[in-house]
């Protein structure tokens, strides 16, 4: 069984500055540009496996 995710507008919103300010940071270092992007990839898996597992999510979430 799979679930639906949605993504609020916020939540959207909050990936786009997560992704400047990674980006930007990185500029500033001279380091890796690509960094954000996987960054990005990285939360988009994680998220994307609540839709598997959703209940597992919680507990591995509870300790924070």
């Amino acid at each position: 069984m799979t679930y639906g995710i949605r993504f609020t507008r916020q939540a959207l919103e909050d990936l786009e500055r997560l992704y400047d300010f990674v980006l930007e940071r990185e500029l500033r270092r001279g380091g890796d540009l690509a960094f954000a992007e996987r960054a990005i990839e990285a939360i988009e898996n994680g998220i994307a496996a609540l839709s598997f597992s959703p209940v597992g999510a919680d507990r591995k979430l509870s300790h924070l």
